[in-house]
């Protein structure tokens, strides 16, 4: 199987918004109203995302095939990282993240915050990422905010 992580045209907004949603029940409180959450990733707030010159993307493609998808803002949050469930755990999202991370250090960006949906914090620690607050509920979203400070060991490791 062949990857490629490519950067995407707004073309791409459609599969990027189509694979969050299709995830978003393993994020969302129960009985929590999505539409707040759906509205941030709706194929036109994607489109938007993919214009702004505040976001970086990459997706990755197994075999010219929408797989997955990062997204960092401002240079040091990670806004996204979302990988099709068919192909989760084959190297897709650490492949992914090698990306981003080389642009963090290109951009000698000291730290890296995210907020981890649950089931993705073991994934976030084996980067390196540690909880920074207690998980909470943002608009119906269980998250774990965490950063990763990136130091000029973290670089050699990448």
């Amino acid at each position: 199987m062949k990857l490629d992580i490519i950067v995407p045209s707004e073309k791409h907004a459609k599969p990027i918004s189509a694979l969050i949603v299709a995830l978003m029940d393993a994020f969302l409180e129960p009985g929590a109203d999505p539409s707040v959450f759906l509205d941030t990733i709706s194929t036109e707030a994607e489109a938007r995302y993919l214009r702004d010159p505040r976001y970086w993307f990459r997706i990755a493609l197994l075999d010219g095939v929408f797989a997955g998808v990062i997204a960092l803002r401002d240079r040091c949050h990670l806004v996204h990282l979302f990988i099709s469930p068919q192909v989760q755990r084959s190297g897709i999202g650490t492949a992914l993240w090698q990306a981003a991370l080389t642009q963090f250090i290109e951009w000698q960006t000291p730290r890296v915050t995210v907020n981890a949906a649950p089931l993705a914090v073991p994934f976030y620690e084996r980067l390196g990422f540690r909880s920074t607050h207690p998980m909470k509920s943002e608009h119906g979203v269980r998250i774990c905010p965490m950063a990763l400070e990136l130091t000029s060991e973290r670089e050699v490791q990448k």
